[in-house]
């Protein structure tokens, strides 16, 4: 199974990106601070919620190296940055 990590994903473009992922079969984890919106996505489409403040970067990415470490969970993670995006 193919899987995402999707940052921002209570709001646009996160939501409706990780919503088409799982749509589309993925494993999707979603980081947000919207603790009722992940809850939403999670019992739609069985997204696995994954409540934090976005800005605090070393926790972000803490997250990501224990998804990968605690479950193999090794997501390709792509970052919104102002002029664009990038890996």
């Amino acid at each position: 199974m193919t899987k995402a990590l999707v940052t921002g994903a209570t709001r646009a473009p996160g939501r409706p990106i990780a919503t088409m992922l799982a749509k589309e079969g993925w494993d999707v984890r979603a980081l947000g601070r919207d603790r009722i919106a992940l809850d939403e996505m999670h019992g739609e489409h069985k997204i696995v919620p994954l409540a934090m403040d976005l800005t605090d970067r070393a926790y972000v990415c803490a997250v990501a190296e224990g998804l990968a470490i605690d479950s193999g969970f090794q997501p390709h993670i792509i970052e919104r940055q102002e002029d664009g995006y990038g890996t």
